[in-house]
């Protein structure tokens, strides 16, 4: 029954199915393979699962799946070549300020003076393009910000001098009160003792949600979390407990929060995360999940820190326009929880010395439990927590105001120049290093009561990184956080970026190059930390901005930004050459296609192109692949050539031959008039099927040598015989008004004598150049294939 499906409907049914699915249907029969294996919109759908991304309906870049497809498996591509160390430069930047924050794609910093500086991280193969914009000083006295760019949200938190706590909801663009906010100051509007002083904030926006946890007074004694709808200006949720630590957004109807257990019998802690429903009652602390962590022993440590650090993908609002084809999904990202122990001793003992442990949870995880749970809500550790999640020791811990997570992925600093990514997708390629096996950490009993075995899995890369205090992630880059006095663009007595952690009041840097810090511009403003430890202390930064989509990316000013769409191989070009296949364009980090008719003399053209022979004689092909360096224009091309079957007009595109191609050159006989119709339908073919208006492409009328051979044509054409096929049927002008109709170059050859064949591809190369921005570089080396 399945193998009488029409094509079209049976690839209907594989958009609509997972990953897993559609592999078990491509074993159903080879034709469902064929089916799966040819649909581009298939392969994207698939693609999309295994990067843990979606698609964007609503988004400007090109409808077309196999335009998307490219895009996505070179943005995959650049993901697994990443190497920051190789792609980052130093980006000097007069960026300094008391706040700062990172969301996204979006840096921004709000200085007294200045007011609020914001710029765009680029991702070209996204289609995100570099933007920077500033606002004016704000009016009050800001005690922290934080920012959704998909809302055009700016979120103001102010605290007056009666220590009144006041929510301002504006636009990002314009710093006006927010068009969709119904209210935009958000306050307190529940009775509770009047705060003495606010010692650190966390803010968090999620879609329609809104919510400010505050520490209150300087011993830590009262933590206050406030939830609202900002669009409604509703107030959901308003808990006070000194248990309290951090909270996070779960999904549009659930928060969940971090709190501790005191046994003071056992002289343990109990480390919990529990889930609260944002429609509960507003000052209800039951959760509908609670999930233990693993016991603290309290007679090691004197104080413990956690915090719950997630970045959700952003929430753009229904009908928004978007540039990106694809963004991270809503339906799993990771949860890492921080633990941190402060042992006893002396005040100015390193804190690189105390415990610190990392807990990924992926989101999945949590909801699998909150939906199977019965009778009791609450979870011990051993019932839930080895077999799906991972615990990390680190060597030193990260800094509170790192936003090193996003996705499913989170990035840790082994060293000063090197790093760790994690990835906890459920769904991953053969290809990904994953980690399965069960790891023991704490054995020497450091923070917790018993050593803590986990085995959650997940995906590891390791790779360097320029010299740096802290790393940061982003959607599409890694960005390091450096110090250094030594700038190539600033004045040598300015200082770039510092930011450190201590107990003590005045700052230390974690760095080798601690020997150029004045302790005397310390001073220059401190920021609000983010946790009960340590307060950042923030001077002009300069940050390294690692991504595998950006080369280069100055924060200094509009005129300085810039970036470079880095090619799908530093080394590669493609050209395909298909029989009569519909086939498209795609970005030129991919190959190139050239096309003919059957029996055109393609494959003879491409190995006298390649090997400097003539093959005279004819066999039907399958499929071949021939390598060849061109040297054009004094730039050094390695071109792969596919030279692949020639079929009618009703053959199907293989979207294999069409994914990644730099150009095309469709081959025609010049004694074949039905070779040169064809020549028309294909090129509409790869219009069509990629949702284009042009592509690089050369005409090319082969086999001249016929022709000129038999200068006794009009006697051959009386004869009834085999040559008769061989005098000229398609004149040059003919091929030239092709060319000129479709905005191709055009060329006659013949392989034989080897005349032309080098120009076809320099022709190629020369149409592929046409379409690259006069302000992307090219790199030393480029590769294309023809097929």
């Amino acid at each position: 029954m399945l193998d009488r499906l029409p094509p079209e409907i049976a690839e209907s049914i594989c958009r609509w199915l997972d990953a897993k699915s559609v592999v078990r249907l491509s074993q159903v029969s080879q034709r469902w393979n064929d089916i799966i294996k040819r649909s581009s919109a298939v392969q994207y759908a698939i693609e999309l699962e295994l990067s843990g991304l979606c698609n964007v309906d609503n988004s400007s870049f090109s409808p077309a799946s196999v335009a998307r497809l490219a895009a996505l498996m070179a943005y995959r591509n650049s993901w697994d070549r990443f190497n920051p160390k190789k792609h980052a430069q130093v980006t000097p930047a007069a960026l300094g300020g008391n706040y700062w924050e990172l969301s996204c794609n979006v840096f921004a910093t709000y200085d007294s003076d200045r007011g609020f500086t914001f710029q765009r991280i680029p991702c070209a193969l996204r289609n995100i393009v570099p933007e920077r914009w500033d606002l004016p000083v704000f009016s009050g006295d800001i005690a922290d910000f934080t920012m959704d760019y998909s809302q055009d949200l700016l979120v103001v938190l102010e605290v007056g001098a009666s220590m009144c706590m006041v929510v301002h909801l504006l636009s990002m663009k314009t710093g006006q009160p927010h068009s969709s906010a119904r209210l935009p100051r958000l306050s307190r509007d529940v009775e509770k003792p009047t705060a003495t002083a606010f010692s650190s904030f966390q803010m968090r926006i999620f879609g329609s949600y809104v919510g400010v946890m505050a520490d209150i007074g300087a011993d830590y004694t009262e933590i206050e979390l406030m939830v609202w709808e900002w669009r409604n200006g509703s107030l959901k949720k308003h808990i006070y407990s000194p248990a309290l630590t951090s909270f996070a957004f779960l999904d549009n109807e659930r928060i969940i929060i971090s709190t501790f257990l005191e046994d003071d019998y056992m002289k343990t802690l109990v480390p919990q995360l529990q889930v609260l429903e944002i429609a509960g009652y507003m000052n209800d602390m039951d959760g509908s999940l609670t999930l233990c962590l693993p016991s603290v022993d309290r007679a090691d440590v004197h104080d413990v820190e956690m915090l719950i650090i997630t970045e959700p993908a952003p929430s753009w609002p229904v009908g928004t326009i978007h540039e990106a084809p694809f963004v991270a999904t809503h339906d799993d990202r990771l949860f890492v929880v921080s633990l941190q122990g402060f042992e006893e001793g002396e005040e100015d003992e390193d804190d690189l010395a105390d415990p610190t442990f990392l807990l990924c949870i992926p989101l999945s995880v949590i909801l699998g439990f909150l939906r199977s749970q019965y009778g009791d809500p609450c979870f011990l550790w051993s019932d839930w927590g080895p077999p799906f999640t991972r615990m990390i020791r680190l060597l030193r811990s990260p800094e509170p105001w790192s936003c090193f997570v996003y996705g499913s992925r989170c990035v840790i600093q082994i060293s000063p120049d090197e790093c760790q990514m994690l990835d906890f997708k459920k769904v991953y390629p053969l290809s990904d290093n994953r980690i399965t096996h069960d790891k023991k950490i704490d054995q020497n009993g450091r923070l917790f009561v018993e050593p803590v075995l986990t085995s959650g899995p997940f995906s590891l890369r390791k790779f360097p990184i320029p010299a740096s205090n802290a790393v940061m992630m982003t959607e599409d880059s890694i960005l390091t956080v450096s110090v250094s006095f030594l700038s190539p663009v600033l004045p040598l007595n300015e200082p770039i970026f510092f930011f450190s952690l201590t107990k003590k009041d005045v700052p230390y840097s974690l760095s080798s190059n601690s020997v150029f810090l004045d302790r005397e511009l310390l001073d220059v403003g401190i920021g609000v930390s983010r946790t009960a430890h340590g307060v950042p202390c923030s001077l002009p930064p300069s940050f390294i901005i690692s991504s595998p989509l950006v080369s280069s990316l100055l924060l200094k000013s509009p005129s300085c930004a810039a970036y470079f769409l880095i090619p799908m191989s530093p080394n590669k070009r493609r050209i395909a050459v298909l029989g009569s296949r519909s086939v498209g364009q795609l970005p030129r980090h991919s190959p190139a296609l050239a096309l003919a008719y059957f029996g055109p003399g393609k494959s003879s053209l491409i190995i006298q192109f390649c090997q400097n022979e003539f093959v005279d004689s004819y066999y039907p092909t399958i499929e071949s692949t021939f390598a060849k360096t061109v040297n054009f224009k004094n730039n050094e091309y390695d071109c792969d050539i596919i030279d692949t079957a020639g079929q009618d007009e009703f053959s199907l595109l293989n979207s294999k031959h069409a994914i990644g191609v730099h150009g095309y050159v469709l081959v025609y006989s010049v004694n074949s008039r039905n070779s040169f119709e064809m020549i028309q339908i294909i090129y509409d073919k790869i219009i069509s099927f990629c949702g284009v208006t042009s592509v690089p492409c050369v005409i090319v009328g082969s086999k001249t040598d016929l022709v000129a051979r038999f200068l006794l044509s009009f006697v051959l054409s009386l004869l009834n015989s085999s040559h008769g096929r061989r005098s000229r049927q398609v004149a040059i002008t003919e091929g030239q008004q092709l060319a000129d109709s479709n905005h191709t170059a055009f060329v006659e050859t013949s392989a034989k004598e080897n005349k032309n064949v080098v120009k076809v591809f320099e022709d190629c190369l020369e149409e592929i150049e046409k379409r690259v921005p006069n302000n992307q570089a090219e790199p030393p080396a480029n590769r294309c294939l023809i097929m």
